[in-house]
Order: C-alpha cells, then structure tokens, then sequence
C-alpha cells in the first residue's frame, strides 16, 4: 500500500524562521528577530551566511525531484564548545532558508531532534528504541501522518531491534512532506556504551552505518542539518558499504565555525549587547568579557548569564561559568 504522508498542523518554516537583521555601522553583526522583536545578537564570524546559502545553492537543483534519485547533500555544523552551534543549527539555518529564493522553502515542514536527550550508557540498541520514540512523538506534534510512522508507532513495544532500526530509517525515506530535520549533538548518537561505561565497539559501527542510512536516504523532500565535533563528522563518515553509491566523505557540506573571533568584532557584539541590557555587570567586568571569552556565541552567552551588579559577584559568575556550564558539556 502506497505510503501517504500528510500534515495536519505541521510547523513550517516561514511561520518558525526568525529574521536577521543587519546591525546598521557594525559589519557582520545581525539582530536576530523574531516576530518584530529582537532575541539576541548574531555575529557572523566565519561567514556561514554565506556558507549556508552555497549550501542551498548546491542542492537546489535536486531539491523535490521528480525522479527521486539523488540524496541530497547534509550540511554538518562543526565547532568547539560554546561556538554556536547549535544557535546556527536551530536559528540561523532556518532564517537563511525562509529568505532563500523567493521563499522556495515555505513548504517545508521542521522536525528538530536533540540527541542530548539520548541516554549513551544504556548501550546502542535501546538508543535506538529512543531516536524511535523521539522522532514519532516530534513527528506526531507536527501532525505528520504515514502508515510508516504508524507501523513505527506499534513497532516501539517490539523487543526486536532488527524491527526498530529499519523503522528509523522507513519513516525518512518514505517520506512525502517536504521536510527539513534538525539533529543537535549527534556525537551522541555516535558514542554508546556498555552497561560497565565501556564504549560499545560493534554498537558504534552501527551508528555509523545508520546515521549514514539517514543522512544519505535518497529523498529528496528530505533536507538535514547537523551539528557535532569535528570528530563527529569524522566518525560518520568511516560508516561501512556506502548508501546506494554515496561516500560521506564527500556527500556532505560542512560549516566549520571558528573557536576565536576578531576584536573589532567582538568589540561590536558587546557595544550591542550593553545598548540592549545596560544593567547586566559593571562597566569594567563588562570590558573583562572581551579578555575572557574567545568569540562572540561565548560572549553573548556569558553576558546573558550575568546579573550581579557588583564587580565581585560579576567575576564569582565568570569563574563559576567553566565548571558549571562548559565543563558539563565538555
């Protein structure tokens, strides 16, 4: 029986997607604004503006082909801890592509995993029964409908994780919606474990192989964005016997973001972000920051995180932030 998808109340990119606006005297510095009102600031450090728009350019030739062909290129997000991310996965991406082309995608729907959520220790196989679970209950609050996502659904009570695996898959590949999947963190995916906290060698080759499945599915109305470690783009791609002739080694698009920022525009963000909240931190721990932190997603998230006025409780937060925040990630 054929596979008919439909969306019921689906979340679709022009309804979701922000907007950068350009800051006006400060090059490369965007408000990122959300329906009319500003929600944080936006440097472009390592031009993945324009990264991303020869992204789309690349595969917009084979976007919703007719014959179905071609997996499309996923564009891998890599950078160090604290370099943004997950902010140009979930914000930015979705802003270049709403304003792409004369809105070429405003049919798309958004489906965003967080594979933080994911529980490594409990060894590949049950991650997989979770990726199922998550990527059913995203799809259902999207008010996608398939029989594949139905038949997954029956599936999640089944022991047989030769039945849950495929089902990740079939739910993607036989997709009819137009479709743009936002995975964070899938270095998450790619790292299980044993019960004794040891890495589980043969379970990590199978997340190889199936985040591969995934990303090279062959469905054109199948778009995915990826963020990870640079070793995470590594990692995919050593995954075994290529996906209907693709090799991930070249069937991607990375955006490698940098881990250190220039001072003219570091300088430019902090301006910004003062005129914005004069009151968070006194004016010299302020000037501190652009001696602490190494690029602007750092500066801007520290800034955010401070509220102490007086000096003392404004480095206390500084020196909490590392333990408390980039050693918990790390």
């Amino acid at each position: 029986m054929a596979d008919m998808s439909k969306v019921t109340q689906a979340l679709y990119l022009p309804d979701m997607a922000s907007k950068l606006v350009p800051v006006c005297g400060k090059p490369r510095v965007y408000e990122i604004q959300a329906k009319g009102k500003t929600q944080r600031l936006y440097f472009d450090a390592g031009d993945a503006i324009n990264q991303i728009t020869a992204w789309l350019d690349d595969l917009e030739p084979d976007w919703r082909s007719a014959y179905g062909e071609v997996s499309l290129k996923p564009c891998f997000i890599s950078g160090q801890i604290k370099s943004g991310k997950s902010m140009l996965l979930n914000t930015v991406i979705p802003a270049v592509m709403a304003a792409y082309n004369n809105n070429m995608f405003k049919d798309v729907t958004v489906m965003k995993l967080d594979l933080r959520d994911l529980l490594p220790r409990e060894g590949f196989y049950r991650m997989c029964r979770q990726l199922l679970a998550m990527v059913v209950r995203e799809a259902r609050d999207l008010g996608i409908d398939t029989l594949a996502l139905q038949d997954a659904g029956s599936d999640l009570q089944n022991s047989d994780y030769a039945v849950i695996i495929p089902d990740i898959t079939h739910i993607f590949r036989t997709l009819k919606v137009p479709l743009l999947v936002l995975v964070d963190e899938v270095q998450q995916l790619l790292l299980p474990r044993n019960d004794d906290g040891t890495l589980d060698q043969v379970g990590m080759a199978s997340a190889r192989t199936l985040l591969k499945s995934l990303l090279c599915n062959r469905n054109t109305n199948c778009l995915w964005a990826v963020t990870g470690s640079g070793m995470a783009v590594f990692w995919a791609q050593l995954a075994l016997a290529p996906e209907h002739g693709y090799s991930m080694l070249t069937h991607n698009y990375v955006v490698w973001l940098p881990a250190t920022h220039d001072k003219g525009g570091m300088n430019a963000v902090l301006e910004s972000l003062v005129a914005k909240q004069p009151e968070r931190g006194p004016p010299e721990a302020r000037t501190a920051l652009l001696g602490w932190a190494a690029n602007s997603a750092l500066l801007c998230y520290a800034f955010e995180d401070i509220k102490p006025k007086s000096r003392e409780g404004f480095y206390e937060t500084l020196e909490n932030f590392i333990p408390r925040k980039l050693a918990t990630e790390a």
